[in-house]
């Protein structure tokens, strides 16, 4: 009724309200479920327009992206984001790359208003929307 979207993320569940049609409303909704959550034992992240509720193990997405790099025996990584959770991937390079577990990681911002300065700040490289990721993934791959 809100227009609160829920998006299963498996171990995570997140709540967004971008784009419904009472954003206010469907923000104070998904405030309530993350208090509920919080009360049960969950932990709770917040995005832009987004809350993931999460369980109070450490599941975020440098742990994602540390279990993809142990299972895929790569050497080298990218990670593009441009919010707050991204945050955590960011990380994840930093101690795959200290570990000696990957040889180099590029670390993608991708810059935004809503966003938070600790992304441009932690990127190596920033691009001005989501499209222009494409012709740098081109490059790279080319």
């Amino acid at each position: 009724r809100s227009g609160l979207r829920l998006e299963d993320k498996g171990a995570i569940v997140a709540l967004h309200w971008r784009g419904a049609v009472d954003e206010r409303g469907a923000e104070a909704a998904a405030e309530r479920i993350a208090a509920a959550a919080a009360a049960a034992g969950l932990v709770v992240h917040r995005g832009r327009k987004v809350l993931e509720l999460r369980p109070a193990a450490s599941v975020d997405k440098g742990t994602a992206i540390e279990a993809l790099v142990e299972g895929g025996g790569a050497s080298v990584a990218l990670y593009a984001g441009d919010d707050r959770t991204d945050l955590d991937g960011f990380a994840a390079l930093d101690r795959l790359v200290a570990s000696g577990r990957l040889r180099t990681a590029l670390r993608v911002g991708v810059a935004s208003a809503e966003g938070p300065p600790e992304i441009a700040e932690r990127a190596d490289l920033t691009v001005a929307s989501p499209a222009e990721l494409v012709p740098l993934l081109v490059a790279l791959a080319g």
